[in-house]
């Protein structure tokens, strides 16, 4: 078959020299030594796609790359970086598939998964087109011999890549996990890590790129709390994994503001609340990603008083359950029409599966619920407006 590729044979590139162990092994013979040549992108084992850290793999961005970069049978557009500890490794073992990979995944998983789809095909050409770029894909090999080495050069090089390809920078988000992986990493053999320390190592030397969020001790800081706070709740944890796959349309990219969020909510039940609410306003078109900036969030803009978006929406909580216990159960109603409005009410998606959004509430449709629901429905959605009056005060 055309698309049979053995792991040793030798890429031949217009642009660059094919891979040669000899001259590889001697390029690393020294400290920071680098070699770079057109290289079969099998000499990597596929099993080390996924890197050994914590930081998830966005499948979105995956997608991204994937309808932009390989649409055709294309070259992966960044150079695939290996860290090789030293110059006999070459030798021993490079050829047995096990270079440590240090660049992103999502461009050799996006490349991959484009040839998965072609394979099914089975266009014979285009098959033949794919192989081609397989055996001279750019290979950068360097000699990093520490973890700590070959942690920073894998961040820098995202950094490097994030000033012309945002989707390879890393998120918000996915610097939390690098940090808590670094945080268990370094305390299974120096003890407890102070946020200073975890900093100071994020500092030392790494340059982040123009438009990623720098790892300072405030943000470690913020990523430890939000960690614990908010990515410990699993309703949570899957509102932000939806939202990072929106890459660099994700409104809450910053753990500045999943860090407001979790101190202005205060207890974990309204942090789940107001992060729910906040992103289904924003799907929704309610709110505009403008509005979910931090100092939106905390309330710091000119007249808000204090009075931020998750104060609001704290609010909101406190006031549906003040209608649908205090201020419904005395009135005439059946116990029937209190369960269902109950019932409609008990969580947002259930609310909004069956009610719409407010500014629809005119037109509710809901499936034998009676009028005196609906009406009750429409006074909440007016006393939530009077609400947002009262605050922006």
């Amino acid at each position: 078959m055309i698309f049979r590729c053995d792991a040793k044979k030798q890429a031949r590139s217009k642009s660059q020299d094919p891979f040669n162990a000899q001259k590889c092994a001697a390029a690393l013979n020294y400290a920071k030594g680098s070699y770079k040549a057109a290289c079969n992108i099998f000499l990597m084992d596929p099993r080390r796609l996924v890197s050994r850290s914590k930081v998830p793999i966005m499948q979105g961005t995956i997608t991204r790359m994937r309808t932009h970069f390989f649409n055709k049978p294309s070259p992966i557009p960044v150079d695939v970086l290996f860290g090789v500890p030293n110059p006999s490794f070459v030798q021993e073992d490079m050829e047995a598939g096990k270079c440590v990979r240090l660049s992103p995944a999502e461009p050799l998983l996006a490349y991959f998964e484009a040839i998965a789809d072609d394979l099914t095909k089975g266009d014979e050409e285009v098959l033949k087109a794919w192989r081609d770029t397989l055996v001279q894909t750019s290979c950068v090999f360097e000699r990093l011999t520490s973890e700590d080495e070959l942690h920073k050069r894998s961040l820098q090089f995202r950094e490097d890549l994030g000033q012309n390809f945002a989707a390879c920078r890393m998120s918000a988000v996915q610097k939390m996990y690098d940090i808590i992986g670094l945080k268990e990493r370094k305390e299974a053999t120096t003890g407890l890590l102070s946020c200073q320390a975890l900093s100071a190592y994020y500092t030392d030397g790494l340059r982040f790129a123009e438009n990623s969020e720098k790892i300072t001790f405030d943000f470690v800081e913020n990523a430890l709390m939000v960690h614990k706070r908010m990515m410990s709740n699993k309703r949570c944890e899957a509102i932000i994994m939806g939202l990072e796959d929106l890459g660099t349309q994700n409104p809450l990219d910053s753990i500045h503001k999943l860090a407001k969020i979790c101190t202005k909510a205060s207890r974990e039940d309204m942090i789940e609340w107001s992060l729910e609410l906040m992103v289904d306003f924003w799907r929704s078109g309610a709110l505009k990603s403008d509005q979910l900036a931090v100092r939106q969030l905390d309330g710091k803009q000119k007249g808000a008083n204090g009075k931020g978006l998750v104060d609001v929406l704290v609010y909101k909580s406190d006031l549906l359950r003040y209608i649908l216990i205090e201020w419904m159960e005395p009135l005439s109603w059946s116990p029937s029409e209190k369960a269902l409005l109950r019932e409609v009410c008990a969580s947002i998606a259930g609310f909004r599966s069956k009610c719409g959004y407010i500014y629809n509430a005119r037109h509710l449709k809901v499936a034998s619920c009676p009028d005196a629901c609906v009406t009750l429905m429409m006074c909440a959605c007016c006393l939530a407006c009077l609400a947002l009056t009262v605050l922006a005060l």
